[in-house]
């Protein structure tokens, strides 16, 4: 979609320059061309508007379809866990079996469940190798069940070093880190591939694009005082550049006076 977006702007611009090449002509004065200017303008401003009423629909069904893609490629995780912080055993040589033994050995011994092997479909590292990081294990278990009780669970793994989280799609990764950004990350987190956000009024928040995030920030912005804007994004990351920040706000509470004796 970035891609049609591009050639979209891209029309936008030549359809832009044409114009001012137009304006540039139309001044000039000349005899012979302000004979025909009147008949060629209203003909190009009739085609300009109809251009722009079909880039804007495109743009729109585009913007649709991409998220009902991310939908369904979120939907087909929803088996899906990642472990992160499990040392790696050997120079990348771990096999598919010694990434779901370390799994089950996880799930026994840190989150007390009974995870056996064939509860797991598929479990193995994801990443390129890195010599100074542990790649993280996703893990996709047979019934989405057990993949939901280990996930209930996983807040027992507080201070251990490791942590699960779900695996989601790139668009919801980008989504997930700006919605951290701006809310802070106990505001944020995830649950069934869905990103919520809590407001300053302990309100939860759904976002599904980057759309809803920029809306849900203008609305805190305008319902709280204490939230302001302040420089954009320039992250090239995502398409959040517009997306106002909230200014921190100080909870230290004010120092008293001694008391008099």
């Amino acid at each position: 979609m970035s891609n049609t977006n591009a050639k979209i702007d891209l029309l936008l611009t030549n359809l832009e320059n044409l114009e001012s090449q137009f304006n540039t002509l139309k001044n000039s004065n000349t005899t012979q061309v302000n004979a025909n200017m009147t008949s060629f303008e209203s003909m190009f401003f009739s085609f300009k508007a109809l251009v722009m009423c079909e880039l804007t629909s495109i743009k729109e069904q585009l913007s649709k379809q991409d998220e009902r893609l991310n939908n369904l490629e979120q939907y087909s995780r929803r088996n899906c866990l990642l472990i992160h912080g499990v040392a790696e055993v050997g120079a990348g040589s771990e096999r598919e079996d010694d990434c779901v033994a370390s799994a089950v050995s996880i799930f026994k011994e840190k989150l007390k469940i009974d995870v056996l092997p064939f509860h797991i479909d598929r479990a193995h590292r994801i990443g390129k190798k890195d010599s100074g990081k542990n790649r993280a294990i996703i893990v996709k278990f047979v019934s989405y069940a057990q993949r939901r009780l280990v996930f209930s669970v996983k807040k027992l793994l507080k201070g251990s070093g490791i942590h699960i989280t779900e695996s989601l799609t790139k668009m919801n990764y980008q989504i997930l880190d700006e919605a951290k950004k701006i809310y802070y990350k106990e505001n944020v987190w995830t649950y069934d591939g869905r990103i919520i956000v809590k407001d300053r009024l302990d309100r939860k928040h759904t976002v599904v694009s980057m759309e809803d995030l920029k809306s849900l920030t203008v609305k805190t912005l305008a319902n709280s005082a204490a939230f302001t804007p302040t420089a954009p994004s320039t992250s090239s990351r995502s398409n959040s550049s517009q997306i106002p920040k909230p200014k921190p706000v100080n909870n230290v509470p004010p120092k008293r006076g001694k008391a008099k004796k």
